[in-house]
């Protein structure tokens, strides 16, 4: 390696460390591949064992993808690791309760009806056409007496989809899984036809162009037991 990695306070770098010094010494990038487990324990000074480890937690963390017989390549960019451990969390709320779940909500509310704002402008008419559609699917399961939540998902989802930031998108989903468990609680959402109306009255502003009462709409929409204290 060219530099010098920086140490963990209190004691030497993990292997897990060195790797992904390494990765950044050498300026891989997504798809790239790494060294073998050979020659990554004779380059960090370090055992198989320990570097089979570090690697496996590399990609635990979506760092690294190991391809059995083929070797370990840098992953694109990904929040999986992130991803897992918020629906883990999602699974526990069964037992624990909501309150897992209300923090996790709350980060969604605060990006969700900030970013609307720089959606706003970006939206084009088959963006709109996009949204109509998944409402109106809504307001038609809603005279039924179903809440529909795979098209509430995709609604939230083509919304944000004109900011291309794969971030969010990560993040978002990471967000649906963790609710799902809840979202089949009776404690964690309203009537159909109320969600399908919150989700009209975001889409008419939408169409105004009107990111103050896009942004309102939304806060309506997440003012729930989820997200607010009971």
């Amino acid at each position: 390696m060219t530099g010098a990695p920086a140490q963990r306070r209190g004691g030497e770098p993990t292997v897990l460390e060195l790797t992904r010094a390494l990765i950044l010494d050498r300026h891989l990038r997504a798809g790239d591949r790494l060294p073998s487990e050979h020659d990554l324990a004779h380059e960090l000074g370090a055992s198989r064992n320990a570097v089979r480890e570090a690697l496996r937690g590399l990609e635990a963390q979506g760092i690294v993808e190991i391809r059995h017989g083929s070797g370990i390549y840098l992953r694109d960019m990904t929040l999986v690791g992130l991803t897992d451990i918020l629906t883990f969390w999602g699974q526990l709320s069964e037992r624990d309760g909501i309150e897992t779940l209300r923090p996790i909500a709350q980060v969604r509310e605060v990006l969700e009806t900030n970013l609307v704002r720089d959606v706003v402008p970006l939206l084009t008419p088959d963006d709109l056409r996009t949204l109509s559609v998944i409402v109106r699917d809504m307001e038609a399961r809603a005279e039924e007496g179903e809440y529909a939540a795979d098209a509430d998902r995709r609604f939230h989802d083509a919304l944000y989809r004109p900011l291309d930031n794969w971030v969010l998108t990560y993040l978002l989903q990471a967000f649906w899984e963790a609710f799902a468990n809840v979202n089949r609680s009776e404690h964690s959402r309203r009537p159909a036809d109320v969600v399908a109306q919150q989700h009209r009255d975001i889409l008419e502003a939408l169409k105004r162009r009107d990111a103050d009462a896009a942004a309102d709409a939304l806060r309506q929409h997440f003012d729930n037991i989820l997200h607010r204290p009971a």
